[in-house]
């Protein structure tokens, strides 16, 4: 288990809601750090950025996950 990960959960035993580096949300959703400045720059992923590094909450993640879902069906 990784040191973020490690973290994330302390913070959700906390109550706090757990933050996405750049580098835990490319592993979370299993593509290259490269996609995800990909979709930061294309306007589909919103964070904050704090210094000089970006962070992420769950539920933009899962806004971004919603809107690129698509049914195989229509």
């Amino acid at each position: 288990m990784t040191q973020a990960t490690m973290e994330m959960r302390n913070e959700i035993q906390l109550g706090l809601e757990p933050l996405f580096t750049i580098k835990d949300l490319a592993a979370y959703l299993q593509v290259n750090t490269t996609t995800v400045y990909r979709l930061i720059k294309d306007g589909a992923l919103t964070g904050t950025r704090i210094g000089q590094s970006f962070r992420f909450m769950r539920k933009n993640v899962e806004d971004m996950l919603d809107f690129c879902a698509f049914n195989e069906d229509q």
